[in-house]
């Protein structure tokens, strides 16, 4: 019996701890070079946004954003693991850094949220394909459209 009780502990724990170990992997889907453009109002707008594969529970990325050849804004970010959960760290141009913490992760999908923050709140970003992701942003944690949306296609390092 007592070995049946610790055979069926450590059935319950190595998932877990498998699962938490796995959590940042999830989103290696993520990691590369994306770009979006878009072209609304006779302005030219380019967002970058590059990640690097998760190592050690860590994924860094970087952003830039280009309006008609100059620079507006950039950003570095993080996702790490933490208690089982990841941890989407955003440090904005100017601004100070925002922790978000993910709901759900797969294989297609990261979704984090701050319901403290002013904006965003909510963030997701999802695999279309191989080659295409989007980006939703959320002003309010339970806004069911996005503010705004960024389609990314991969493209060279």
């Amino acid at each position: 019996m007592k070995n049946l009780i610790g055979f069926l502990f450590l059935f319950i724990l190595i998932p877990v701890c498998n699962a938490q170990d796995q959590n940042i992997d999830a989103a290696s889907w993520l990691s590369g070079c994306w770009i979006s453009s878009s072209d609304a109002s006779g302005s030219k707008s380019v967002v970058e946004e590059v990640w690097m594969k998760p190592s050690g529970g860590l994924m860094v990325g970087m952003s830039r954003t280009v309006r008609d050849g100059v620079a507006t804004g950039y950003e570095f970010l993080l996702i790490r693991e933490d208690d089982g959960a990841l941890v989407y760290s955003a440090y904005p141009s100017g601004q100070q850094p925002t922790e978000f913490r993910s709901t759900e992760i797969s294989t297609d999908l990261l979704r984090v949220i701050n319901p403290d923050h002013d904006f965003p709140q909510k963030i997701e970003y999802w695999r279309v394909s191989g080659d295409e992701i989007r980006a939703n942003v959320y002003g309010d944690v339970d806004a069911d459209d996005p503010a705004f949306e960024l389609q990314y296609q991969r493209s060279p390092c």
